[in-house]
């Protein structure tokens, strides 16, 4: 995978997994706090769907920019 990624740097390589990893983490605290906040658990389900609606659609719409030849978001390319 790298290879295809011209990242021919070890240590590169290595940053873009701990800031890939560190970003995942982020996003469940995120994703876990946001579904426990005390103030909106009567409308939690709610705010699951339209927010799970939400992402889905941003998805689908970011697959369909880079299925018809949109360029792509590559973060590790500014480490280089």
């Amino acid at each position: 995978m790298a290879f295809t990624l011209n990242l021919n740097n070890l240590l590169t390589v290595l940053v873009g997994i701990v800031l890939f990893s560190f970003g995942v983490a982020v996003g469940m605290i995120a994703w876990s706090s946001l579904l426990n906040l005390p103030k909106i658990k009567g409308k939690q389900e709610k705010i699951i769907k339209w927010l799970n609606i939400s992402i889905a659609i941003i998805a689908i719409v970011y697959g369909i920019y880079l299925l018809l030849g949109g360029e792509g978001i590559n973060l590790i390319a500014f480490l280089a």
